[in-house]
């Protein structure tokens, strides 16, 4: 589960400074017990352009909490974050709006929908007040095939969140929970006992980690998305025109200069077949730092795909 400070609730629309303060107060103690159940509130920096009331802006409330406060807040949005928007997932060409409201496109509620589609779900966390007190905010993503309306779970009470906290698997800290989750999830996928051999000796890296398992997942569900007659269905259609083709594709083959210069290198250990080897110079794609995961193609519905190769990329010049 991804948890995200929901900046646009930092809209202007308190009524006092007090009012704000309960509510910043409320959501702060959110973001301390998820740390305390191994997750981290996501934010981004441009809460430090936001208004609070009518007459304070962001900067301005600053100076009226204490100073252990203001130390806290500001730490968390200047500094440790983790800042989603650094490594956005969604596209900014992208259309996303609030139903019956405002774009969203930029923001973590957008965000947040496009993980909700295909990738780890994501809520975000808003600071209590009217407008924002619905336990789901709906968000419309227009897409050339249609629009698509996904559920963003919106989080404004502790006792809910920690019921949620509660239930959910504890974040992955290590290479070899990944390994072992990545298994776990993904049953359709066929790994052999090196496929994850490259990450031993690099240090692990939560973000990289979250973007291998969002991968697999990608693998996980394309290879269950095919009807009797072997074709892929709507869902395998969406995911392939999504993820498996454009100039942001999160999967591309390798070049043709790749293959010639990197042959031994895009040769793995065959999963199934003992003394067998495998060319796969398919892969998806993690940007920081640059990791890849080597799989088999074409995906079809009868032929395994095989994952040969997760860790740092390996065609570097």
């Amino acid at each position: 589960m991804q948890l995200l400070a929901n900046e646009l609730s930092f809209d202007g629309e308190f009524e006092s400074f007090e009012s704000y303060l309960e509510s910043l107060n409320g959501l702060m103690k959110m973001r301390l017990e998820a740390k305390k159940h191994g997750f981290d509130v996501h934010c981004t920096k441009a809460i430090l352009n936001t208004d609070i009331t009518r007459d304070i802006n962001f900067q301005q409330s600053l100076q009226r909490l204490t100073k252990e406060q203001c130390h806290a807040l500001v730490q968390w949005i200047t500094q440790s974050g983790p800042f989603w928007d650094d490594d956005k997932s969604h596209s900014s060409e992208e259309y996303y709006e609030l139903e019956g409201g405002n774009v969203v496109t930029d923001t973590c509620l957008a965000e947040a929908a496009f993980h909700n589609v295909d990738r780890t779900p994501s809520s975000v966390i808003s600071l209590s007040q009217p407008h924002w007190s619905s336990a789901s905010l709906p968000v419309i993503w227009h897409k050339d095939n249609g629009n698509l309306r996904v559920e963003v779970i919106n989080q404004t009470r502790l006792d809910v969140l920690l019921e949620r906290l509660v239930d959910e698997p504890k974040p992955i800290t290590s290479w070899e929970q990944l390994e072992v989750r990545c298994k776990e999830r993904c049953p359709s996928l066929t790994f052999s006992d090196t496929s994850f051999a490259g990450l031993k000796g690099v240090p692990f890296v939560f973000g990289a980690s979250s973007r291998i398992w969002d991968l697999m997942i990608v693998l996980e569900t394309m290879k269950n998305s095919f009807n009797e007659a072997g074709e892929r269905n709507e869902e395998g259609h969406r995911i392939y025109q999504e993820h498996f083709t454009g100039n942001k594709a999160w999967f591309s083959d390798s070049s043709d200069t790749e293959k010639r210069e990197f042959s031994e290198e895009l040769t793995f250990k065959h999963p199934e077949n003992e003394g067998k080897t495998i060319f796969c110079t398919w892969h998806g794609k993690v940007k920081t730092p640059q990791m890849r995961i080597h799989h088999s193609w074409p995906i079809s519905k009868d032929t395994p795909l095989y994952v040969t190769y997760v860790g740092p990329k390996i065609t570097k010049r």
